[in-house]
């Protein structure tokens, strides 16, 4: 009787602990890949990737070290080409040599809400 029951525990331990990967709806393919495999060694539970519109522009923001000191976040444009990043030792904050702060919100696309 013992062993079924600790097969039934194992599995389900087992299939709890894999996490699958969600991203929202309508993001660029490169973009995605990107976050599936940046994503699988973050370490922050406060780590995010978010949309915003800036300069005429959707730009994705990786902010996989949030909480973290120095942290800084790297933002990518639609072809995955890296054209700036926020905060780091001096605090980063001009993007394309405009405020950051005139970017528009757009939506959070990982993590998902559940």
């Amino acid at each position: 009787m013992k062993l079924p029951v600790f097969l039934l525990l194992s599995a389900v331990f087992a299939f709890s602990a894999c996490k699958k990967f969600k991203i929202e709806d309508d993001i660029p393919p490169c973009i995605e890949e990107s976050a599936k495999e940046k994503t699988k060694s973050v370490s922050s539970e406060y780590a995010t990737i978010l949309e915003y519109e800036f300069q005429g522009n959707i730009v994705y923001v990786f902010d996989l070290e949030a909480g973290q000191n120095n942290s800084s976040a790297d933002i990518f444009n639609t072809s995955c080409e890296k054209i700036g990043y926020l905060g780091g030792v001096d605090q980063n904050k001009e993007v394309l040599g405009e405020p950051f702060t005139n970017a528009k919100f757009i939506r959070r696309i990982w993590p998902t809400k559940t």
